[in-house]
């Protein structure tokens, strides 16, 4: 019992440290850059939107969601990188 008391109490501190990682990594984001990346991969989102859904909610073209898409994502390795060195360097 003790083992497995062990076992739940490493997964629930692994997973509050993936969102202790996720919540620092959305700071440095804008609150629009944020909002797509969590409509585009469904995180605190029911499902996934595509770019096209996702320019006609911010009434932009499908062109600046992807490059908002991609100025994020460099940006969160650039921050990645910046606080935890090489290890995230394959994120590209």
């Amino acid at each position: 019992m003790t083992d497995f008391l062990n076992a739940i109490n490493a997964s629930i501190r692994h997973e509050f440290q993936e969102w202790e990682l996720m919540r620092k990594v959305f700071a440095t984001l804008t609150p629009r850059q944020e909002k797509i990346l969590r409509m585009r991969f469904a995180i605190g989102e029911r499902r996934e939107y595509s770019r096209k859904e996702i320019a006609e909610y911010f009434s932009i073209s499908y062109s600046t969601v992807r490059r908002i898409e991609m100025d994020a994502i460099t940006d969160i390795e650039a921050s990645l990188q910046t606080e935890y060195g090489g290890i995230f360097g394959v994120l590209g």
